[in-house]
Parts: C-alpha cells; structure tokens; sequence
C-alpha cells in the first residue's frame, strides 16, 4: 500500500512540475487509483481525459474500464467508457467481463463473453480465467464450463497454468472431481495453486481420503504448502478424527513463523482440536 501512495505523490509532482501527462502515464496511474479506491482522483484524471481529447484512445479506455469496474462502477461508468471505445481490442473485453464478473453480475459477464465472438475478437487466457468462475453459479453451469473448457482445447490455452487452474476450480465447484483429477494427471506444470486447489476440492466434495493423499504427495513433489493449504487439509483431518495427523501439522505450522502468525490458521487449528474433543489444546492455540 505504501508504494502505491509513492506512486500517487510521484504523479503529483509529475503534474505540478508541468511535465505533459501522456497515454501510458495515465495508464499507469488509473490501476493505482483502483487500488486505493480513490474513486474521485481517477474521476479527475476522466475530466482531465476528455478535456486532453485522449478517450479514444484504446489503451486509455481500457485503463478507464478497469479502474470503474474496480470502484464497483461497472454498470454505469465501466460500461459508457466501452461503448465509446472506437477500436475494442480483447483487452478492452477483458476488462468489462471481469468487472461484471467481479461485480456479481453473471448474465451480463456470460452474455458479452458470447457477444465478443459475434463481434469476430477471440477471448484469450485472460478471458477463459474470468469467465469461468461465474459457470459454476448458472443452472447448466457445467455445460457452459465444458463447452469453454472445448474452446480452450481448441485455442491450445490448455497448456497455460492459469486455465487449467480456474478449468479444475470450475469442475470441483460443479462436483466434477473426476473432471478435475483428470485435468491435474495431464498437467506438465504444475504450482501451489493447483495443489490447493485439488486438496480444497476434494475436501468440498467429502472426499477426505484423497485429500489425505493429495496432501502428502504435495510434500513428496517438494513444494512448500502455505497458509492456504493448512486451511483445507485441517478440517479433513477433524472429520477423519485423525488427531495424530494434525498434531504434525500443527508442529510444521509451529515451526514456520509465516505460518504460526496467522490468523485464520490459528482458527483452524481451533476448530480442529475442538472436533477432536482436545478442548485444552483447543484453549491453547486460541490463547496463541
């Protein structure tokens, strides 16, 4: 957070030393903006867009969606600012599907997701990652994700992580865990978020054996587990009543200082001494 206060004082200075504000200045400052929630200063820098005559510019009206949809303006501010985007690139889609998604507003996010083909631009990795999320809360949720997870197969995006992430999320979410394993065996590469992923949604779906497993294989891969993956594995190990299990993972937690100091781990492992009737160490770890 205080790097991008940093990066708002530098653009003060910026202005007020009279140097020219250009494209890729503004570009760069309205996501700052969005961050901060300073909805007023990126309203200023619209002003300061329109007076300059830089809204037809593509990279600026795709910085203006985004910063909107960001400030939970997606309906009215994110959406005139693309209607009046001149050369709609698959950036400037992105942005506005993401927002509504973001904003909860599924049917609008699914019915341009359809509309961009209509319109001959092709979603890339970036869109596929934004429009998935939102299959699993529709009726036939899991066929809008298979026919996606087909356009994805087709467009070769199966080979970038992040698609095959938010494809296994998709499944696990819909109950899909066959779908989901299926996906994680073909994957080359593989990160924490995938493995989180699997051991979260086989615990979503009652499968708390094979989260057991898939919790042990990701230490055998030699990849650390965080916060994240603690969060997942101890309630599996409440319903299983496996107090030995998370009296090891309480040790590894007690062992890493990222770990022990978190707050929603401390939860979990509260929780899980209290299903296990261990109400003392329960005491214990809620003390800190």
């Amino acid at each position: 957070m205080r790097l991008y206060m940093v990066a708002m004082d530098m653009h003060h200075e910026m202005h007020a030393s009279g140097v020219n504000i250009t494209i890729v200045t503004i570009a760069v400052i309205l996501p700052v903006c969005a961050k901060l929630k300073f909805l007023e200063y990126g309203q200023s820098l619209h002003a300061y867009i329109l007076k300059m005559g830089m809204e037809l510019e593509t990279l600026v009206g795709n910085a203006l969606v985004s910063f909107y949809s960001k400030c939970g303006r997606v309906l009215d501010d994110a959406w005139i600012v693309f209607d009046m985007i001149p050369y709609k690139d698959v950036i400037s889609w992105n942005s506005l599907i993401a927002g509504l998604s973001e904003n909860g507003y599924i049917s609008e996010a699914l019915n341009l997701f359809y509309q961009m083909f209509q319109m001959d631009v092709m979603p890339n990795d970036a869109t596929i990652v934004s429009i998935l999320p939102i299959c699993s809360l529709l009726e036939n949720g899991w066929l809008y994700g298979k026919e996606i997870h087909g356009y994805a197969l087709r467009s070769e995006f199966d080979k970038d992580l992040s698609v095959c992430n938010a494809l296994m999320i998709h499944y696990l979410k819909v109950g899909d865990v066959t779908g989901a394993e299926y996906l994680f065996q073909k994957m080359k590469r593989r990160d924490l978020v995938t493995w989180n992923t699997l051991i979260s949604g086989y615990a979503m779906n009652g499968w708390l054996s094979e989260a057991m497993i898939m919790f042990h294989n990701l230490f055998k891969s030699g990849m650390e587990p965080d916060s994240v993956t603690f969060i997942s594995i101890l309630p599996c190990c409440a319903q299983l009543l496996d107090l030995e299990e998370g009296k090891k993972i309480h040790s590894y937690i007690l062992g890493h200082d990222f770990l022990s100091q978190n707050t929603l781990l401390g939860n979990a492992l509260v929780n899980f001494y209290g299903k296990c009737g261990k109400l003392d160490k329960a005491f214990l770890c809620f003390e800190g």
